[in-house]
């Protein structure tokens, strides 16, 4: 799973920072050096991610920031008010996605 758990009176500034950083992070030739995020696999498996991160979208949740797919290569995305049910957070999605959720208790926040 590719989800962080962040505690509520901190997710603001987490997850600010983390979008920070990810606009950063160059998406696109593996043979660049520079490249941190490079192509999926196939076309099919970036319109599968693309698709589910739509989906998300559509169901509720917030996509805070990528997403964005040209042919192959996606660009990070982040999302949050995620809900069980959605395939991108029952599946594994094995793409450039990470989930991040607030809680206000960690007893609580596991199984989210």
């Amino acid at each position: 799973m590719q989800r962080v758990f962040v505690e509520r009176k901190i997710f603001q500034t987490f997850l600010w920072k983390l979008v920070e950083i990810t606009a950063k992070m160059a998406s696109g030739d593996p043979a660049d050096e520079a490249t941190e995020v490079g192509p999926l696999v196939r076309l099919s498996e970036a319109e599968r991610v693309e698709g589910w991160v739509r989906e998300a979208v559509e169901a509720g949740a917030k996509l805070v920031a990528g997403g964005e797919r040209n042919g192959s290569v996606m660009t990070p995305a982040i999302l949050t008010a995620t809900k069980p049910g959605m395939k991108i957070r029952d599946e594994e999605v094995f793409g450039p996605v990470v989930l991040v959720e607030p809680y206000d208790d960690f007893e609580q926040a596991w199984p989210m």
